[in-house]
């Protein structure tokens, strides 16, 4: 009778071993193929956290002994878009790799940089100033900004 129930206990082991995924290799990088190293990973299954990974500085984490069933992961790093991805993996598989790519992150700017060099022949003009007196005693009685421009060197209205 020992021996019925040591028989079954190994094969519900085995059993239970095969719905294990050994081992989940993943690589992270960026749109220009560097690795990210640094990047969060968050393994989730059913909407419970059951891993948190950091890449290495080669990109790679790696988790083992996860139930073979439906995840979700997370991939965040700053200046990336965080990254989140189901994965369903193939039954009777115990290895799995992952590749992710990451996109930078848009940046918002609230400045316009111009920047350029006068080629040859060419000057850059000075700071111009029309005192308000000029203005008001001018023949053409300038009522606004526009209309005010012909008064400044090289300003030409066409």
């Amino acid at each position: 009778m020992a021996a019925l129930v040591l028989v079954a206990l190994l094969v519900s082991v085995a059993l239970a071993q095969q719905d294990l995924l050994r081992s989940l290799r993943i690589v992270v990088h960026g749109g220009d193929q560097k690795p990210v190293a640094g990047a969060h990973i968050s393994i989730k299954m059913n909407g419970t956290a059951v891993r948190s990974l950091t890449t290495n500085e080669n990109g790679e984490a790696s988790a083992y002994d996860l139930p073979a069933q439906t995840f979700q992961i997370a991939v965040t790093s700053p200046g990336f878009e965080t990254l989140t991805q189901q994965i369903v993996p193939n039954k009777g598989e115990p290895l799995m790799e992952l590749e992710v790519v990451l996109m930078q992150k848009l940046q918002k700017r609230e400045t316009v940089i111009v920047q350029g060099q006068a080629t040859l022949g060419e000057s850059s003009s000075a700071t111009q100033e029309v005192d308000r007196l000029q203005v008001k005693n001018s023949p053409a009685r300038p009522a606004t900004v526009a209309d005010a421009l012909p008064l400044m060197t090289g300003v030409v209205r066409g």
